[in-house]
């Protein structure tokens, strides 16, 4: 019986781990984001992870507190805020100091 309740502990202990390492994505970026001052300019994320950022395709995901987006040509990291109740989204990239304002679309 001893046995038995120390492999059911055993278990629950590794279970929790491998359930505590599962990540969901931040729905709050899901969707199509346009530019504040440039109107043809736009994001969108979609809730496979992947994006499409200036025309260019990434794979996305919030790490340490920040986005990142990377391809095959590299990554890009940027600070980010939510504002209005999710509708404004600000992208500070970590890189060059340049910030963007975007309104979901």
């Amino acid at each position: 019986m001893k046995k038995r309740f120390i492999i059911m502990v055993s278990m629950c202990i590794i279970l929790a781990g491998v359930l505590n390492g599962c990540t969901q994505i931040d729905s709050r970026f899901v969707g199509t984001w346009n530019h504040s001052m440039i109107p043809i300019t736009y994001v969108t994320f979609f809730s496979d992870e992947t994006c499409n950022y200036y025309t260019e395709f990434f794979d996305w995901k919030v790490k340490d507190g920040n986005l990142v987006l990377k391809n095959e040509n590299g990554q890009l990291t940027f600070e980010f805020s939510f504002t209005d109740n999710d509708k404004t989204l600000t992208l500070t990239n970590i890189d060059t100091g340049k910030s963007d304002m975007y309104y979901k679309q």
